[in-house]
């Protein structure tokens, strides 16, 4: 299960299923005040418990998103039974871009069938290009989807995305960026050049013309966080607070005994016990994913303080939600995404 956050400062406002309609509000004449600017944040693999993103049965337990706690869940709406259909990415981005569940896009056939979707049913028809076609000015930055398309899909004014790619020395298709040629552009090692510090930079610079040009905007900001291979910031590197768990949270689940697990799924029932070294392992790696998410902390807060800055934070929603979860320990898996439990 992943969670929803949105930040809103009106009392009522649109449901999300009204917001994908709003390309039936009619021609661009109608206000920015009418048409409310939309944030969409995505995170990758960053489940509520292991991603410390604000669980239900810790809400105000240590994060390593604070800011985000502060601005989104503690002033907003936390949407408890956000389910994601697909535990896997480019079928979960699939779904949630076309507003069509996993069996209705399949790959048929072929190789990776099960990882991957019809992405002729995906990139002609996004939500995007609904609101676009509304009148939005849109911008896409971070993942996309992991096989990236051939041109820039219909309803993109901006373009900054790739499939996943790198967290250092980061590869963007591009379209519509000031300062950027179009086509794929290569930054160099260099630190500030981080991914998520790159896409953070460039959402901003978006949303600032935008924001000057009157137009509303859907801005989609999708980070490599926390995905493998768990590359931190330089500056985040060695941080950890006092404050913070010493291992991954283990519950019941957590390395069980080939008993507890004798009537679950085959994959299940036939993991090994964890040993002492794989432990290390994954505490290692729960400690890394929290760290890439302190810069998908500081971008979250920087977006929205550049919208408040420029006196929109009352016209704008913001959504934060995960592509899909993880597993760290839980039933004997050392760490992976694509079970069936």
């Amino acid at each position: 299960r992943a969670s929803l956050e949105i930040l809103s400062s009106r009392t009522t406002g649109p449901s999300f299923r009204s917001l994908l309609a709003l390309h039936e509000i009619g021609p661009v004449s109608r206000s920015r005040r009418e048409r409310p600017n939309i944030v969409w944040i995505l995170t990758d693999d960053q489940d509520q418990v292991l991603g410390g993103s604000f669980p239900p049965t810790s809400p105000h337990g240590a994060t390593p998103m604070p800011k985000t706690q502060r601005l989104l869940f503690d002033a907003g709406i936390h949407a408890e039974n956000w389910h994601i259909h697909v535990p896997i990415c480019s079928p979960s981005r699939s779904t949630l871009l076309s507003g069509r569940y996993f069996h209705n896009i399949k790959q048929v056939g072929g190789s990776g069938a099960g990882m991957h979707v019809n992405y002729s049913k995906v990139n002609d028809d996004t939500f995007v290009r609904r609101l676009h076609d509304a009148g939005y000015m849109t911008g896409m930055f971070g993942k996309y989807l992991n096989v990236m398309p051939e041109k820039v899909p219909p309803g993109f004014d901006v373009w900054f995305a790739n499939g996943g790619g790198d967290y250092f020395a980061p590869q963007f298709m591009t379209k519509g960026v000031d300062g950027l040629p179009e086509g794929w552009v290569k930054f160099s090692n260099a630190p500030s050049n981080y991914s998520t510090s790159v896409i953070g930079n460039i959402s901003l610079a978006f949303i600032e013309k935008a924001i000057h040009s009157e137009q509303p905007f859907m801005a989609y900001i999708a980070p490599k966080a926390a995905h493998e291979p768990f590359n931190p910031a330089p500056w985040y590197r060695d941080t950890w607070e006092a404050a913070w768990p010493e291992h991954e949270p283990r519950a019941e689940n957590w390395n069980c005994s080939a008993g507890s697990r004798r009537d679950h799924h085959g994959n299940i029932a036939t993991e090994p016990l964890l040993s002492p070294e794989a432990a290390r392992v994954i505490t290692g790696v729960f400690k890394n994913r929290w760290r890439t998410l302190l810069s998908v902390d500081d971008l979250i807060a920087d977006v929205i303080g550049k919208v408040e800055e420029l006196g929109q934070l009352d016209n704008t929603y913001f959504f934060f939600s995960s592509d899909h979860g993880f597993q760290l320990g839980q039933f004997n898996i050392p760490m992976d995404k694509r079970h069936v439990y």
